[in-house]
């Protein structure tokens, strides 16, 4: 909410696991995000990061 966040880096694994984790709550708003690097490994996780657009 303060805008203090240049980047999130983000590993999605392959696995389930019921309902998800939600990993933003509690946002009062939209925030846009830019990709800018992914990589994917050998386990089959992907690596994310973004980058916030201001």
């Amino acid at each position: 909410q303060l805008d203090l966040i240049d980047e999130y880096k983000i590993t999605v694994s392959p696995v389930l696991i019921g309902k998800g984790l939600p990993l933003f709550q509690g946002l009062k708003e939209k925030i846009n995000l830019k990709l800018i690097e992914n990589k994917t490994f050998d386990s089959g996780a992907i690596g994310l990061v973004y980058q916030t657009v201001r």
